[in-house]
């Protein structure tokens, strides 16, 4: 819990009485201080130099990176590696397998699956249909909107190539 801070509230001749009792304080003494002398100043310069030399050498840098990069990454980097050798993931050995998974599932899952996999009207689903297959004029598209020709003529299989080839010679377009 923060307390409250209190404002005291001085008024000016409360603050002059108080200036004139310090003054009196330091007449009675007598033992004031004597100014600096004018090599105090004239030292103050050099010595406030060699200060700021030292501070911006090589060595007070170096040790400054040091303490604030290298010793931190260091310290991250090794906690990093303990870490990578106390918390790394189980690595499999490689005889795990889909039909092993499978296997281990019961065999009214297994019937399910398989009855999820035939379409309503009787057929299967073809699982190994090219995904990446394109229509023609797809291609044709994309022909005419790429730039780099070469490539493209290169990666186009031989039949889907003249189709395309058609559809270019049937359309017109400006280039």
């Amino acid at each position: 819990m923060k307390l409250p801070w209190e404002k005291i509230d001085v008024t000016d001749a409360q603050e002059r009485d108080a200036v004139d009792a310090v003054r009196t304080l330091v007449a009675e003494n007598g033992n004031a201080e004597p100014a600096p002398s004018a090599t105090y100043f004239a030292n103050l310069t050099v010595k406030t130099n060699e200060t700021i030399d030292h501070v911006t050498s090589g060595k007070a840098l170096s040790i400054s990176w040091l303490a604030r990069v290298a010793v931190p990454g260091v310290v991250a980097i090794l906690f990093f590696f303990i870490g990578l050798h106390y918390y790394k993931p189980e690595m499999s050995n490689g005889k795990n397998s889909i039909a092993e998974a499978v296997k281990v599932l019961p065999q009214s899952t297994v019937d399910s699956m398989m009855v999820s996999s035939i379409v309503e009207d009787g057929e299967t689903v073809n699982l190994h249909s090219d995904i990446f297959d394109v229509s023609s004029e797809q291609l044709a598209e994309y022909f005419v909107s790429s730039e780099n020709e070469a490539t493209l003529l290169e990666t186009i299989p031989e039949r889907q190539l003249n189709d395309v080839a058609s559809i270019l010679e049937t359309k017109v377009t400006n280039l």
